[in-house]
C-alpha cells in the first residue's frame, strides 16, 4: 500500500520485467514476468503469496498494461 510506480504503457513484456498486469479483469497488479513454450509464471515480490503459473489456454487470461520503470516508496 502507498507504493507508486512509473509503468510504460505496452501489452506485452520481457523475460523478467515486472509488469501491471489483470488476471480474468481483476485488480490490476506488479508481478514479475516470466515465460516459456506453453506457460506464463508470475511472481510476487511479496514471499508471502506463491508464484501463478498458467499454461496452454489459461494464459489468455492473463492481460499485460505494461512494464514498470521506476518506484517510489513512502515510509
Amino acid at each position: 500500500d502507498g507504493d507508486k510506480v512509473l509503468v510504460k504503457c505496452t501489452p506485452t513484456a520481457e523475460q523478467g520485467d515486472y509488469a501491471v498486469v489483470m488476471v480474468d479483469d481483476d485488480n490490476g497488479v506488479v508481478k514479475k514476468f516470466e515465460y516459456g513454450d506453453g506457460y506464463i509464471t508470475l511472481h510476487s515480490v511479496n514471499p508471502m503469496y506463491p508464484p501463478r503459473r498458467f499454461e496452454g489456454k489459461e494464459m489468455l487470461r492473463i492481460r499485460i498494461f505494461g512494464i514498470v520503470k521506476g518506484l517510489r516508496r513512502s515510509y
